[in-house]
């Protein structure tokens, strides 16, 4: 394989990552302002999220529903990666691994055993699996994932435009 090739490669594999993670950031409401991809420095995806407070002020535990929310879009890139692709990088950033590390930790905090919690995760992983295979999200996915390539850099409000336009019929 190429030089030009494998890179290639690599950018569309970030872009369906980074997209994935989008297009649940749009279902779930949950905010952001822009995403991009790049094939140099360390940061290779970025998405830059709103502020967001996942835990209770007054438990000091996560609150279900977001903690529910944040890990089902941090799920969303390598699920997205690999319906693209057939599999998913795990070599990706520091970035990607502490995210999945932080993930299983906020699991954790929900449920009362570690066997409880990792049937928590499965059950989100095939629930957000099943979401971003849904025919209007995956048009999404892919219309946000072409902008990526082609552009390096997708503002918040072009990915909600994007995302309108793939489920005009069926949201």
């Amino acid at each position: 394989m190429s030089i030009a090739t494998e890179r290639l490669s690599m950018l569309r594999r970030l872009a369906y990552r980074q997209a994935g993670q989008v297009v649940l950031c749009i279902i779930h409401r949950r905010g952001f302002h822009s995403v991009s991809i790049s094939t140099s420095g360390r940061s290779r995806g970025q998405i830059a999220l709103t502020p967001l407070d996942i835990y209770d002020k007054r438990s000091g535990r996560p609150h279900p529903v977001k903690a529910e929310r944040e890990i089902i879009i941090t799920l969303g890139g390598s699920i997205a990666e690999r319906l693209a692709t057939g599999q998913s990088e795990w070599r990706g950033t520091g970035r990607d691994l502490l995210g999945a590390s932080q993930t299983i930790d906020l699991a954790s905090e929900l449920c009362p055993s570690h066997e409880s919690a990792r049937a928590y995760l499965r059950y989100l992983w095939l629930r957000t699996r099943d979401t971003l295979a849904d025919p209007d999200h995956w048009m999404a996915v892919q219309l946000v994932a072409a902008e990526l390539i082609d552009r390096r850099r997708v503002s918040g409000r072009r990915a909600r435009q994007l995302f309108r336009e793939a489920t005009r019929n069926g949201q």
